[in-house]
């Protein structure tokens, strides 16, 4: 069965992350994901995590100066210092409090050479030293519309980034509602790019809200990814159209009908 995680990034933004880790192991999700968890110590992340049995899936490197429109800083010439030093704390991070995946967020920038160098040396960077810790570095591609101007901004773009640099430890954040807003389909695009997924995330499109309200049915397109053989962690990051707990029906009846196609597909 696929695994569920609570993206608290978008999901029980109203509480302290404390309390959202709880919420979302009350509510049955299998795991967490954070943006930016930093304010809090990992010591005290840790013994929450530890107290309600949930893992933590992946979490964000920072993001640099909102004030400034920075998205991250990975791809920004002349920021690799402030680069490394994000992608250091969030290994850091990620190993005191026992997660496995970090992505290391590009950011706004042009198109050029120069910063697709930039970007490609500090995820280098970010692959080595997520090895010695056995961590896995994700990128993600971001849509114009949500995220105007942001660097990792098509599919092509982002799978040639992986193959150049030819390490096994970089994968993909394969975000459904990112792809749709681009107008790609998702399940011939899984089956494309299945060795350099990561993780996957999931959304309604176009509002962004619970999956339930997607206009293709997610059972079908989870189900696919299920059969195809994704065994990994499927990230809900949405934002909830009331509050998160009103609209938390989703999972439960997702699980049930998952559960339902795997046991018809092992009866044949």
């Amino acid at each position: 069965m696929l695994k569920f995680s609570a993206n608290l990034g978008l999901l029980w933004s109203e509480l302290d992350l404390i309390s959202a880790i709880r919420a979302a192991s009350k509510a049955g999700f299998d795991g967490v994901e954070f943006h930016w968890p930093y304010e809090i110590s990992p010591i005290n992340l840790k013994m929450v995590l530890d107290e309600t049995n949930i893992p933590a899936v992946s979490l964000n490197t920072r993001r640099g100066n909102s004030l400034k429109n920075e998205n991250g800083l990975a791809a920004l010439i002349g920021r690799s210092k402030d680069a490394r030093e994000g992608i250091d704390e969030a290994i850091s991070y990620a190993r005191e409090i026992n997660c496995d995946m970090i992505h290391v967020m590009a950011g706004v920038a042009p198109d050029k050479t120069e910063n697709d160098s930039t970007f490609r040396e500090n995820l280098l960077y970010a692959s080595e030293e997520a090895e010695r810790y056995n961590k896995t570095i994700l990128i993600e591609v971001l849509n114009p519309v949500d995220a105007p101007g942001y660097f990792l901004n098509s599919f092509g773009k982002a799978t040639e980034t992986i193959a150049n640099i030819h390490s096994k430890n970089i994968k993909l954040i394969f975000d459904c509602y990112h792809f749709q807003m681009l107008r790609l389909d998702v399940k011939s695009l899984f089956l494309k790019c299945f060795d350099y997924i990561g993780h996957i995330q999931i959304a309604s499109f176009p509002e962004r809200n619970e999956p339930n309200f997607n206009s293709q049915s997610y059972i079908e397109i989870l189900n696919f990814f299920q059969t195809s053989g994704w065994s990994g962690f499927i990230g809900a990051e949405y934002c909830p159209r009331t509050t998160t707990d009103e609209g938390m029906s989703w999972l439960s009846d997702f699980k049930n009908e998952l559960c339902k196609e795997d046991t018809l597909s092992n009866n044949f």
